[in-house]
């Protein structure tokens, strides 16, 4: 009897820890995300979108965005890309490496263990990037870190950087929790806007980015893009 007992505390107790894992791994930090080319229709300017969105009170920042190729670090899991990105605002600078995936990562990759190229004093995140389309929305998985400097920088040069694409000039504001960017590229020929904002992967958050955000701006005529702002930003020829 007291045998029965134990089994079923011990089994009660398994299930909770397999259930509590799942509720986790469904929870991920995430980051819900819709965006267009204007020219192809839906708002053309954030302005436009603060308006649509009825925000109130945002503060707009301007930054230089230019991405790199380098060197493939050793630890990038099978199956993820590497992107390398340099932000800057006037003298101060972020660099950022992302390795991106469609599948989450392997068990057997410990991201809480996992040690920067850019150095111990880089912040890292692991999270779910949600795009937004017409009639589905898009996860892929990436681990990324971050380092911030006062002065101009650029990534170490064992990764031997190498820039690619064109560099871009991004306006983003902030209202609410939301973000939205205005990016424009220097070769002329595109634009794109993208309204953001962080939240977990769970059916709640991502029910109520779109009933706030995405399908407001679907209404509105926006064609949502599949591609990533990276993609844009390293394609020089559209």
């Amino acid at each position: 009897m007291r045998f029965d007992i134990f089994r079923t505390i011990s089994c009660s107790f398994v299930f909770i820890l397999i259930m509590f894992s799942n509720t986790l791994a469904a929870d991920r930090s995430a980051e819900f995300a819709i965006r267009w080319n204007p020219s192809k229709g839906g708002p053309k300017t954030a302005n436009d979108v603060i308006n649509l969105l009825e925000l109130k009170s945002a503060k707009m920042d301007e930054y230089k965005v230019s991405y790199f190729a380098i060197e493939t670090p050793f630890d990038v899991p099978d199956g993820y890309s590497v992107i390398a990105r340099r932000r800057t605002q006037g003298e101060k600078t972020q660099l950022m490496i992302k390795y991106r995936g469609d599948a989450p990562l392997p068990d057997t990759y410990n991201a809480d263990a996992w040690q920067c190229v850019l150095g111990s004093n880089a912040e890292s995140k692991y999270e779910v990037d949600i795009t937004f389309l017409l009639e589905k929305i898009k996860k892929t998985y990436s681990l990324s870190c971050s380092l911030k400097a006062e002065k101009k920088t650029t990534f170490p040069d064992n990764l031997n950087p190498a820039q690619v694409g064109c560099d871009s000039k991004m306006k983003r504001y902030e209202s609410n929790g939301i973000k939205i960017e205005e990016w424009s590229f220097d070769n002329g020929n595109e634009k794109l806007l993208e309204v953001s904002k962080s939240g977990h992967d769970n059916d709640v958050d991502i029910d109520k980015f779109r009933n706030e955000v995405s399908s407001k701006l679907i209404s509105s005529g926006v064609k949502p893009l599949e591609s990533s702002k990276s993609a844009t930003g390293t394609d020089c020829t559209k």
